[in-house]
């Protein structure tokens, strides 16, 4: 937490993809996302992506 606590100043307000997996925690009966990569978002690629769904 710590290390979070140095880097956080520098990443509030931009914006990331998170990538990973759903899963149902039993115990508490709630979803965790179990975050396995993060990558940086770039407005224009996604745009194209996007249009290029259609």
């Amino acid at each position: 937490m710590e290390e979070f606590q140095k880097v956080k100043p520098t990443i509030l307000g931009e914006e990331k993809k998170f990538f990973g997996q759903v899963r149902n925690n039993e115990m508490f009966n709630s979803l965790d996302f179990v975050i396995q990569d993060v990558k940086d978002v770039n407005p224009q690629e996604m745009i194209k992506e996007l249009e290029g769904k259609n």
